[in-house]
């Protein structure tokens, strides 16, 4: 461990890709403790290093799209952030293209580390739903939620409901985007959901006015690379 984050990357620049007693080693960062995991799952985002001066965008597009779907792409002078629609592609373009020899130079690329002030507000799958007007259905709500990643299990009771999501990503997103947003001509709250004393978290409350929800496929995020392809 370095005393600071200078000295530390410096030093893995110099030594990843080594040979050491004719193995090659491989210095990357050890993954910081805390909701950097959580963090990659809703922007899976991944630095790439040692990039060529007059490096452009749509060359690096061509390569990390191989991988998977693009949404977003910054370049500033020998580095880059990039990030994929699935945290799934973001760790595929890790492991197959650290390393890779990218114009004459091996480029590093890893998981792009948040600051460690960074704190999620969601860190569960189930969501508080409340102020919810009173002609609202249970379906009304699922079409509302859908869209941001697959329901599990709804319970709804008067003026508020507990709805379960099948991973965190997409309960933080749809408390991003739904909580204090109009619905039905009311303003809803949209927080996570405490579970009660000897209750386990992630599961509904049951009875009869919980349901089981088939699963409902969110849309597809907006993908840069697919963009691009498409106005040639």
């Amino acid at each position: 461990e370095y005393s600071n984050e200078l000295e530390a990357r410096t030093a893995q620049i110099e030594l990843d890709g080594k040979y050491v007693n004719g193995q090659r080693i491989s210095a990357e960062f050890a993954k910081p403790k805390g909701t950097d995991d959580q963090l990659f799952q809703i922007h899976p985002r991944i630095y790439i290093g040692r990039l060529n001066n007059g490096m452009k965008k749509q060359d690096l597009l061509t390569l990390f799209s191989r991988c998977g779907e693009v949404v977003d792409c910054l370049i500033k002078d020998d580095f880059a952030f990039l990030e994929y629609a699935e945290p799934k592609a973001a760790q595929l373009a890790v492991q197959e293209l650290n390393g890779y020899n990218l114009n004459g130079t091996r480029i590093v690329v890893e998981e792009a580390r948040p600051k460690d002030d960074a704190k999620l507000p969601i860190s569960g799958t189930r969501l508080y739903i409340g102020k919810i007007p009173t002609m609202m259905k249970k379906h009304d709500l699922i079409q509302a939620f859908a869209p941001f990643g697959d329901v599990v299990e709804l319970n709804m009771k008067d003026d508020f409901a507990f709805l379960e999501y099948s991973n965190v990503a997409s309960a933080y997103k749809a408390y991003q985007e739904m909580n204090g947003a109009k619905l039905g001509g009311s303003r809803i709250v949209v927080q996570e959901a405490k579970p009660k004393a000897g209750e386990r978290r992630g599961h509904g409350q049951g009875g009869e006015l919980g349901i089981k929800i088939p699963r409902y496929r969110r849309s597809p995020r907006r993908s840069i690379s697919r963009s691009r392809s498409r106005s040639r």
